[in-house]
């Protein structure tokens, strides 16, 4: 493809697959466009860390659209722009002052780790997704290993559960 307009090729994302985890059940899901529905990913789940940036993600009620904004690898020091696909810029700054904002229109922090995973007998590129109580999860266990977190293969073997009033909900457990 081109870019409108313009003479150069577009690269396609060379991502193979678009992990999130579930925090209702406690899996890691992906969702397969040939079939159209999510997939379950079996556990233990390995995979190597390449690389780990900031955005955000949502449901605008107001345009009936997702939310959407640009990633960053440091968001207290680099602008996100939070966007409705059919509702234009939300808001524009620093996450510290924009996330009232980001949350009242429906949107969320997330981290996306870019990984290598195991896919037919060899590793291909894809993308994992944090938020909410898995992302706290996430920050702890990177917390207590960054030294180990490029070098050693990451296993989310599980989750433990925790409650929120009524709602129960399941957050990752990792190891090297």
């Amino acid at each position: 493809p081109t870019c409108g307009g313009c003479t150069q090729r577009v690269r396609s994302n060379p991502a193979k697959r678009w992990f999130e985890w579930q925090g209702e059940h406690g899996i890691v899901r992906y969702y397969d466009k040939d079939q159209k529905k999510n997939v379950e990913v079996s556990q233990p789940f390995t995979f190597l860390l390449l690389d780990q940036l900031g955005t955000v993600q949502g449901w605008h009620d107001p345009s009936n659209s997702g939310i959407y904004a640009n990633e960053v690898r440091d968001s207290r020091q680099e602008t996100l722009v939070v966007k409705a696909f059919k509702g234009g810029i939300l808001a524009e700054g620093l996450y510290r002052d924009i996330k009232d904002r980001v949350n009242t229109t429906g949107g969320q922090f997330v981290t996306n780790l870019y990984i290598a995973f195991k896919h037919e007998g060899g590793l291909a590129l894809g993308s994992l997704r944090f938020k909410g109580a898995a992302l706290h999860a996430w920050a702890e266990f990177q917390k207590a290993h960054r030294n180990e977190l490029y070098d050693q293969a990451i296993v989310l073997y599980g989750y433990t559960e925790g409650k929120k009033g009524r709602i129960t909900y399941r957050m990752p457990v990792f190891s090297l």
